[in-house]
């Protein structure tokens, strides 16, 4: 999907990329295509899992080392960063819609 909205956001014009900012609460195209791709990125799922076992440990803001995150704790920021940045299409009908038609007009377009 990441991939997707790069290749759709790199043909889009200013006019397009404005909607959908007004659709997605605010947030640009390129935060919401960035969120994505983050849910996905193996050091930044580390990152939230290390800050999920200290906060855990009760270590995050005692200057203690943190512990090493559990799987438990790398499959919960996973997720967690998975929910994130899929909220904004999931819980948005609108701004699904008018993706899927800037998505159909361009396949038209590279058609012609």
């Amino acid at each position: 999907m990441a991939a997707r909205c790069a290749e759709l956001e790199s043909h889009l014009p200013a006019e397009a990329l404005n909607n959908i900012s007004r659709l997605a609460r605010g947030r640009s195209f390129s935060e919401l295509r960035l969120a994505l791709l983050a849910a996905t990125d193996p050091s930044v799922i580390r990152a939230a899992a290390e800050l999920l076992a200290a906060n855990e440990g009760g270590c995050a803001c005692s200057g203690d080392a943190p512990p090493e995150p559990t799987s438990s704790h790398l499959d919960e920021a996973a997720d967690r960063l998975t929910r994130e940045a899929l909220t904004p299409f999931t819980h948005n009908p609108a701004l699904c819609e008018y993706l899927s038609s800037l998505g159909c007009r361009l396949e038209l377009m590279a058609d012609a």
